[in-house]
């Protein structure tokens, strides 16, 4: 079931995602429904979606700017998808909330590049806060295993020369010092 509901940015709290679609993925019905009503009455454009599975299929991933992600579904759990978005290159911010998350979920959620790991029942100020902090804090983990694995999988894309990859990390975000790992990676 697709709670899905688009309702224009026009809050002027949030000027960092603008119109940007902020993806809530929650199997709880309940706390889906209410994450999306607090986004919604913010003047932020909302979908939400019961499983990883859904969101992925929905044709909104790529328009995502901001994923709020439970750790804990049936079927593919936030940790699988989260490594699952960062392998096809989608490379929004992800914010977990869980309700039942360990000191290691977190630790790997964060070292895979999640910008929060937050803890149910949220208080609705620190999610609000944690979302529009969001879009600066976006840039990908270097030196660990979850972002050796993307770069294995870009290089076995066949990018062919070094000025793609410079080109395609400076378009991701990447700052200089970063393109170069990049580069030295793919040699």
């Amino acid at each position: 079931m697709n709670d899905s509901g688009a309702g224009k940015a026009s809050n002027s709290k949030n000027k960092n995602l603008g119109e940007a679609l902020v993806s809530v993925v929650d199997d709880d019905r309940l706390m889906r429904s209410s994450t999306r009503r607090l986004l919604l009455a913010d003047g932020f454009r909302v979908e939400a979606f019961a499983s990883a599975e859904e969101f992925l299929a929905s044709g909104l991933v790529e328009e995502t700017a901001c994923l709020i992600l439970d750790l804990r579904m049936p079927g593919m759990n936030g940790l699988e998808l989260q490594c699952r978005l960062a392998r096809d290159f989608n490379l929004f911010p992800i914010i977990f909330l869980s309700a039942h998350g360990s000191v290691d979920d977190e630790r790997r959620a964060l070292k895979a590049g999640a910008v929060e790991f937050l803890q149910k029942p949220v208080d609705k100020n620190v999610l609000l806060l944690a979302i529009r902090n969001a879009p600066m804090k976006t840039s990908p983990p270097m030196n660990d295993d979850g972002f050796q694995e993307v770069l294995a999988a870009w290089a076995a894309r066949g990018l062919p020369g070094r000025l793609d990859v410079a080109a395609t990390a400076k378009l991701l975000g990447f700052a200089e010092h970063e393109s170069s790992l990049v580069r030295g990676f793919l040699r």
